[in-house]
């Protein structure tokens, strides 16, 4: 009855008094459990790729260094970083970090040689999609010239919405016919888009939502509110109705000509995938929804800040290079709104475009 509980402690001291090659023998209990659960990882030496599939950073490891140990070419650290989706930023790896040298249960990578031959990193095959489109923010200038205005209502509040009856003061009032519907919209500051000559194609602005006509039996036109996506209010502007955009699908151009963009859907200074952009090329010139401009740059970028006379160069000694694409969503006279479908890179105002007949 005393002696039982004795045993414990000693069984303790004795595994934790065990030195690291207590029971390291080869067929040893410990090497059994490790072969049967788990590889073996190797720490501060780069062997991995004839045995092992599991390294531990070290200090000053970098994915570049790791792959010419591993794969004999440093340009295969993106597969480094594919084998380790842990890695959010190929940048920054920590001492400890564990990385799979092969996919866990795979074969090791014997890389002999890598292919690196293409004709550019934009991928030349155009894109076969569909845009859900949408003009919001965006005026032309004769739209707006021809805007009607809300006038009053026939409800006692300061804020509109749905279903609210209003009276509207249209511009041309001949044109306007019962069930018509329209575009309430609202100029939120005083930007102006110009083109290269600086006339101005038309304003940004933000949609409210859209009202159908019920009489236009007297000057002022009687309406109900049939959307409102916020407020309206008394003073806001009615124009063509542009809220709701159907699906924007490819249309093959018919025509090769150049282009330039004139500015972004929001104001700011880059542009990339999935922005809104104005170009200065429309109806007059063959422009339709669903035809792409190519975006195309050429030089080297380094030189408008580091030009000096020994590097020295000009545009016309280097090739044009695709970079992107724009789908066209909606033509105007002598503009279009287009959105980026694809970028290897941001773009400003002035950049090239280039639309090719039958892409």
């Amino acid at each position: 009855m005393i002696q039982r509980p004795l045993l414990i402690p000693v069984i303790v001291a004795v595994l934790l008094g065990a030195g690291p090659g207590a029971f390291a023998q080869e067929g040893g209990y410990v090497d059994q459990l490790e072969d049967r659960y788990g590889p073996e990882v190797v720490v501060g030496s780069v062997t991995a790729l004839n045995t092992e599939r599991l390294y531990v950073v070290q200090e000053n490891d970098t994915l570049w260094d790791l792959s010419e140990s591993f794969f004999y070419d440093t340009w295969m650290w993106p597969l480094l970083w594919a084998l380790n989706p842990q890695i959010t930023n190929p940048h920054w790896i920590y001492p400890g970090d564990v990385l799979f040298i092969t996919p866990p249960g795979g074969t090791p990578v014997e890389v002999q040689s890598v292919d690196w031959t293409f004709s550019s990193r934009f991928a030349q095959e155009p894109k076969s999609l569909n845009l859900r489109t949408r003009t919001k923010g965006f005026i032309a200038r004769e739209q707006f010239l021809e805007s009607g205005i809300v006038r009053f209502s026939r409800e006692s509040k300061q804020m509109l919405s749905t279903y609210d009856e209003i009276f509207i003061d249209f511009t041309h009032i001949e044109h306007v016919g019962v069930g018509d519907e329209y575009t309430l919209y609202r100029v939120d500051d005083e930007r102006v888009l110009t083109n290269d000559d600086g006339a101005e194609i038309g304003r940004i602005v933000r949609f409210l939502g859209t009202v159908r006509i019920l009489d236009t039996t007297h000057e002022l036109v009687k309406g109900i509110i049939t959307r409102a996506t916020e407020e309206i209010f008394r003073d806001d502007l009615v124009a063509e109705l542009q809220f709701d955009m159907p699906t924007t699908s490819p249309v093959p151009n018919k025509k090769e000509q150049s282009a330039k963009v004139i500015d972004a859907f929001y104001e700011i200074n880059e542009f990339a995938e999935h922005i809104y952009i104005f170009i200065d090329k429309g109806k007059r010139d063959g422009v339709v929804p669903g035809n792409r401009f190519i975006i195309r740059e050429r030089g080297d970028p380094y030189f408008d800040i580091h030009r000096t006379e020994k590097l020295n160069a000009n545009l016309k000694d280097f090739p044009w290079q695709d970079v992107g694409s724009i789908m066209v969503v909606q033509t105007f006279d002598n503009h279009c709104l287009g959105v980026i479908t694809s970028s290897i890179h941001e773009i400003g105002r002035g950049q090239e475009l280039y639309m090719y007949a039958n892409y």
